[in-house]
């Protein structure tokens, strides 16, 4: 019995993702798809960054983002921060782990540049992502964050979609589904009478 309600749950937990998707994430797809565009009509470059267990999810956009979702066409700037630690070459055993907020912050300076727009994955809480932000503000890029609860105080992003759950499985679904609808905007904008930008 206890199977059939867990499964029940999960059903019922997966039947709220078009409820999460509609309305505000309506809005906040279509906003985001247009600051892509524009980055990409100015020549910029987009930038994914997914924490922890979004880390999979935001290489797999940034893939479809950069060689196309679904059409043939050109390839798009589109860069992917590493979210893993880095060790570092120093052989000291106590200094052989680079922080991630230090990892991220130098691979952002190497990566970005003015007018780019940064892409975030985000479950919730991290204070890495309020150093990443601060860091994007700095640099002048367009951040865009996808983020479950609880939502970014700190510093808070231009463009937000902003999910009010924890569970990991259904963020990620709902990030992969928005991921997608935001890339097939871009498409159909940028590439819809087959020239592109």
């Amino acid at each position: 019995m206890l199977q059939k309600e867990f499964i029940l749950e999960q059903v019922l937990d997966v039947a709220h993702l078009p409820v999460l998707l509609g309305g505000d994430g309506i809005v906040a797809a279509q906003a985001m798809a247009e600051r892509i565009v524009e980055t990409f009509q100015a020549h910029r470059k987009l930038i994914y960054c997914g924490f922890d267990n979004h880390r999979s999810i935001a290489a797999h956009l940034a893939g479809e983002m950069r060689n196309g979702l679904v059409m043939k066409r050109p390839p798009l700037p589109v860069s992917l921060l590493d979210t893993e630690e880095k060790k570092t070459k120093t052989g000291d055993p106590q200094e052989n782990i680079l922080p991630l907020e230090e990892s991220l912050l130098q691979q952002l300076a190497a990566e970005g540049e003015e007018n780019d727009t940064l892409l975030i994955l985000n479950s919730g809480k991290n204070k890495t992502l309020d150093s990443l932000l601060a860091t994007a503000i700095t640099m002048n890029l367009t951040t865009l964050v996808f983020s479950g609860y609880p939502r970014p105080k700190k510093t808070s992003p231009p463009y937000l979609f902003y999910i009010p759950s924890a569970n990991p499985a259904r963020l990620e679904e709902v990030f992969l589904i928005m991921g997608h609808i935001i890339c097939t905007l871009v498409e159909s904008i940028l590439f819809s009478d087959g020239e592109g930008i």
